[in-house]
């Protein structure tokens, strides 16, 4: 059983980075979502924090925010330093758009980073839905895969 899941993970990496290298547009895009999404979410948490009417309310869900990527991220060590994963480019081949690292690519920092703060944000603001903040945090799980650093984690633990 284990096996297949492995093969279904290696499928579908192997179909979304696929796509990379067909589109330019898509490729920057994703590059670009990829790359910056930690600086995009850091400048929403900056202007959250000195701007707007609610000023209060605003550096409050940004301080939950950030606690709870930082909390995720602490979690994020240990997991990987327990199941390493390797990177998928090392294991299969890959369209590669971005830089890459030697750390374990399971968990993955950007995903858990942008999904912790997104729920930290969740529900505690009244200009931005919350589905946009999800959204976004999909698009960057969906960007690391297509850029060819991450790939989603396959059911029933970590590795190949």
């Amino acid at each position: 059983m284990f096996a297949l899941l492995q093969k279904l993970d290696a499928t579908l990496f192997e179909f979304i980075n696929g796509l990379s290298g067909e589109i330019p547009f898509f490729d920057h895009f994703f590059r670009f979502t990829a790359l910056y999404s930690s600086t995009i979410f850091a400048l929403y948490l900056v202007r959250l924090w000195f701007w707007g009417k609610e000023k209060e309310l605003n550096r409050r869900a940004a301080l939950r925010a950030t606690l709870a990527a930082a909390l995720g991220l602490m979690i994020n060590q240990i997991i990987g330093g327990i199941f390493y994963r390797p990177r998928p480019y090392t294991v299969l081949p890959a369209h590669l758009l971005i830089p890459h690292t030697g750390d374990a690519s399971f968990p993955s920092d950007h995903a858990t980073g942008s999904f912790a703060l997104a729920f930290g944000l969740k529900g505690r603001l009244r200009h931005l839905p919350a589905g946009i903040l999800l959204a976004f945090a999909v698009l960057v799980a969906f960007a690391r895969v297509y850029a060819g650093v991450h790939q989603r984690p396959a059911a029933g633990g970590p590795g190949f």
